[in-house]
């Protein structure tokens, strides 16, 4: 690792740059904390420009000089990477998480429920399960929210009667399931899951779900597999994709990552897609059709357990926030709800990080009554 450098020599590399930060430098050059954290900032500088940005984010000291520090770092990377009316908040996984925000939002602790086809109902706590279904099939559950189904042991004795499981996944949770086929299933916060305990007999594989879920098929030509929603069905022989289609959402759609994908909409349409595109629909405008340069890092994020939102309007980010934080969320106008942001972070514990982030931007502030969040404009 590079040796940090004397704070004397770094900040006459700052003061031939830009004599302005050097003057912020001089005036903040009393506080150790920050000094540290300075030098740091420059063993960085072989790296990146995006990694300011994540390094602004570490900072721990709230105090109105060291705003004036941030702000100017800021407004210098945002010149670099030229976003124009994009904010730009990348996280430094090297480093440690921002101080701590005061708690406004107390978390909330949700279990996963798991119906099965018997009607027994279990919710998921924090503990393992070992379960057996009426055919015999074994199903184990761990703590992180992990479920799966193992139909090898019992595959000569199992029946081939049709029995159907129900995964429920609440507001701030996520869980990974694998049915007894080998297919993963990871599905996001306020999604369900409804699919058959064993494949054993069937031509097709099908399945049934709202909400967002990302797949990964085991393949098996001779038995294709079918995910329905509501407005969508996708049929694969074996690929990996993300479908997002929550009943309360007027968009929907389906991003392909690997393999190939057949999407039919509920009006007929069908559409093909190749890894890298995408179908979307829009029931406000009607709109349903393809595209390729499907933004794929930011459709599988939430799975990586990164906030990731690609120069997308507060009003989209909201339901999402809304969802894993189990807030909800409110604008002082309509013009507050159009601003665009493009966000990238590690996923945090609790939403006041994420709230303080969109404060940093001088755009919007926000204030909290129980779990209702409003997001205003900053006044200049």
């Amino acid at each position: 690792m590079e040796k940090s450098k004397d704070p004397i020599e770094a900040r006459n590399e700052v003061a031939e740059k830009n004599p302005k930060l050097a003057s912020v430098w001089d005036e903040l050059a009393q506080s150790k904390k920050l000094r540290k954290d300075l030098q740091l900032l420059y063993t960085l500088k072989g790296r990146k420009q995006k990694n300011l940005d994540r390094f602004i984010r570490n900072l721990e000291d709230r105090s109105q000089k060291r705003r004036r520090f941030y702000y100017t770092v800021a407004a210098m990377t945002l010149l670099l990477i030229g976003l124009s009316a994009t904010f730009h908040f990348m996280q430094r996984e090297e480093l440690q998480s921002p101080s701590e925000p005061k708690v406004l939002i107390p978390e909330v602790y949700y279990n996963i429920s798991l119906k099965l086809s018997t009607g027994e109902h279990y919710l998921l706590a924090d503990s393992r399960y070992s379960l057996f279904e009426s055919n015999g099939i074994n199903i184990v559950t761990s703590p992180e929210g992990k479920i799966e189904y193992d139909d090898w042991a019992f595959s000569d004795s199992l029946s081939e009667k049709v029995l159907y499981n129900e995964l429920v996944v609440p507001r701030g949770r996520e869980c990974e399931i694998t049915l007894s086929d080998g297919t993963k299933i990871y599905l996001n916060s306020q999604s369900k899951l409804t699919y058959p305990v064993s494949f054993k007999g069937k031509k097709v594989r099908e399945v049934y779900m709202e909400g967002e879920a990302y797949l990964q098929v085991e393949p098996n030509p001779s038995c294709p597999f079918i995910v329905k929603s509501s407005r969508l069905q996708a049929k694969v022989l074996g690929t990996s994709f993300n479908v997002k289609d929550y009943p309360d959402e007027q968009t929907f759609g389906v991003v392909l990552v690997e393999g190939k994908l057949q999407v039919n909409h509920e009006s007929g349409d069908q559409i093909l897609l190749s890894p890298g595109e995408e179908v979307y629909g829009d029931e406000d405008s009607g709109t349903f059709g393809k595209r390729r340069g499907a933004d794929i890092e930011g459709s599988t994020a939430w799975m990586h357990e990164l906030l990731y939102f690609n120069n997308r309007t507060l009003e989209d980010i909201a339901k999402d926030l809304e969802r894993r934080y189990d807030i909800t969320v409110r604008f002082d106008s309509p013009e507050t709800a159009r601003y665009s942001f493009l966000v990238k972070a590690q996923k945090f514990s609790r939403i006041e990080y994420v709230l303080e982030l969109l404060r940093l931007t001088r755009k919007v502030d926000y204030s909290v009554e129980g779990r209702t969040v409003t997001i205003s404009s900053q006044r200049e």
